[in-house]
């Protein structure tokens, strides 16, 4: 997919499993809609301080825990879900492209996608994901490019796994907009934004999703809310970190 992490969460929407993502996610998460409650103050980040080995870091072993709750709405039913995800980096490589990550996303201790990811001095990238058949991203999808800068835009096109499970054309505009202050399970936190606006077709379905993913240095992704909408029905999730590896 794109500016995300495919998560696979049951859906009514097609009778079948959509890849939603938890990734990165917007229309309820912008400035005009969530909001963090009130708390103490956040620590500060600043742009300067995200750099592409610490912005989503890849060490061997790390694992992310994240709390998570979806609505899937149709036209004649509305399904809440909530639940636990885990992210763990299975293997890192260092190749001659630059360092080289799979990744493997649980849900209640089932394994539900498998992801190769690529950072180097220029960004961090999504080469493939899948549970089974891993899909390539062609070219690599760009999650982040250095250095940030507040209001920095860069756009996508390409060919890889969309939120329907079945490879598609993608098409993705991303926007740095900055560190927000945001809560997540483990206290209120500053993170990184990056919002992407994504249109994807696949087995002749249009469809289309806002994603803002919040990304706190050092630690990786805390929060992550997108809103999905397809022509039967749309899902909206939200991803609240609830242990960070370190």
């Amino acid at each position: 997919m794109n500016r995300d992490i495919i998560f696979k969460i049951s859906s009514p929407l097609a009778g079948t499993t959509l890849a939603v993502l938890a990734a990165g996610m917007l229309t309820a998460c912008g400035p005009s809609g969530y909001k963090p409650k009130l708390a103490p103050e956040a620590p500060v980040v600043k742009l300067d301080d995200a750099t592409p080995e610490n912005l989503f870091p890849f060490k061997d072993g790390y694992e992310w825990e994240y709390n998570f709750t979806s609505t899937t709405r149709t036209a004649n039913n509305t399904v809440p879900e909530s639940g636990r995800l885990r992210i763990k980096v299975v293997r890192v490589e260092d190749t001659p492209k630059g360092k080289k990550a799979e990744l493997q996303v649980e849900r209640e201790g089932v394994v539900v996608d498998k992801q190769v990811w690529l950072s180097n001095d220029k960004g961090i990238y999504q080469l493939a994901a899948g549970e089974k058949t891993s899909v390539p991203y062609t070219p690599m999808q760009p999650f982040a490019l250095f250095p940030l800068s507040a209001n920095m835009k860069f756009d996508w096109k390409g060919k890889g796994a969309t939120p329907l499970g079945m490879p598609g054309t993608i098409k993705t505009t991303n926007i740095v907009r900055g560190p927000e202050p945001v809560d997540t399970g483990v206290g209120r936190r500053t993170g990184i934004a990056i919002e992407s606006r994504t249109e994807f077709t696949s087995a002749k379905i249009v469809g289309a999703f806002v994603v803002t993913t919040w990304y706190q240095p050092s630690v990786g992704i805390i929060r992550m809310k997108q809103v999905l909408a397809v022509p039967t029905g749309a899902v909206t999730t939200t991803l609240t970190l609830a242990k960070a590896p370190i």
